[in-house]
């Protein structure tokens, strides 16, 4: 948490330095576990048609909060959180009037509605802190708080149109993050606590070399340029660490796949070691496919000396429809 705290004042003050006093608002894009994003589809059918009114989707996506945060104050892990909840971000997928989508319920009857949405929370405690800082380095008053997974998810579905069941799965440093669509809608949003550099650590510490030095080891076995006594060695360790991380990818899937739908193509994205992570999905019998971040090119633009960062565009890219 103090990490956090001291690099985004960090990167305030430097915004300060660099004269970029013309910001208006600020967009946090929170990934886990700042943020527990949820999923839902919800059908609803009456006696008789009913008007389909703003009012009706609200009252559908309150009883969906109260269910939420009635099961996450159940759980023991959370009880410090027991007042904490705050509910930062909906967003409405897709809603259906007698089995058919539209675009425009407003005004319409019908006898059967289903509201697909997702719903975000956090620490009211956490955020306000953020907000502290944030507003006195640079004097904003409008912030808007997002879901890493649900901005990923929405820059997908304008971004992939062959497809409409797949997996989006990114591996984070120490976390990764898991999509599942059906119907081009998101089902399913989880996240588990392991990643690239989770991997890279457990392999210098059962290696007993620097994380540099294991880091360098996986890079070169997938490469292939390792010596084989060498490579029997990095083996050695390295294939049981990833095994815990696919046996962990495949938990996360069946534990949030009541209806034990698992799309098999996954679009994978990581920054480094997706040779790895490829390979063991592909044992899995998974179509792989290598996300292709070349809308970026025409997007999103990356001001002076930056370096062109996938996540950022995606996230820059998903930020431009909902603002």
């Amino acid at each position: 948490m103090d990490l956090m705290i001291n690099a985004i004042a960090d990167i305030g003050n430097k915004i300060i330095v660099d004269k970029m006093k013309n910001i208006k608002s600020v967009h946090y894009v929170f990934s886990s576990p700042w943020v527990i994003p949820q999923s839902k589809t919800v059908k609803m059918d009456y006696d008789n048609e009913i008007e389909i009114k703003d009012s009706v989707i609200l009252n559908i996506i309150n009883a969906e909060r109260k269910n939420l945060t009635e099961k996450f104050r159940k759980d023991e892990m959370n009880k410090e959180y027991e007042f904490d909840i705050a509910f930062i971000e909906e967003n409405i997928f897709d809603v259906k009037l007698n089995g058919y989508s539209v675009s425009d319920y407003r005004g319409k009857r019908a006898k059967s509605l289903e509201v697909s949405f997702a719903t975000t929370m956090s620490s009211y405690k956490i955020l306000k802190k953020i907000d502290s800082i944030v507003k006195e380095i640079l004097g904003i008053k409008k912030v808007y708080y997002h879901s890493a997974l649900l901005l990923r998810y929405t820059a997908l579905r304008e971004l992939i149109d062959n497809r409409d069941e797949y997996i989006s799965l990114h591996i984070h440093g120490e976390l990764t993050d898991i999509v599942a669509v059906k119907r081009n809608l998101s089902s399913h949003l989880a996240s588990f606590p392991i990643g690239r550099t989770t991997i890279s650590r457990e392999l210098s510490q059962a290696m007993k070399s620097t994380m540099k030095t294991s880091d360098s080891s996986i890079s070169m076995y997938e490469d292939a340029k390792l010596e084989k006594s060498e490579e029997q060695k990095v083996l050695k360790s390295l294939l049981s660490i990833v095994e815990s991380w696919k046996s962990q990818f495949m938990k996360t899937l069946n534990d949030m796949n009541d209806n034990k739908f698992i799309p098999r193509a996954v679009y994978l994205s990581t920054h480094n070691h997706f040779k790895l992570f490829k390979n063991a999905l592909e044992s899995e019998h998974f179509e792989v496919i290598a996300f292709d971040d070349t809308f970026l090119d025409n997007s999103v633009v990356f001001e002076g000396s930056l370096e062109k960062n996938s996540l950022i565009g995606i996230y820059a890219f998903a930020l431009n429809g909902v603002v």
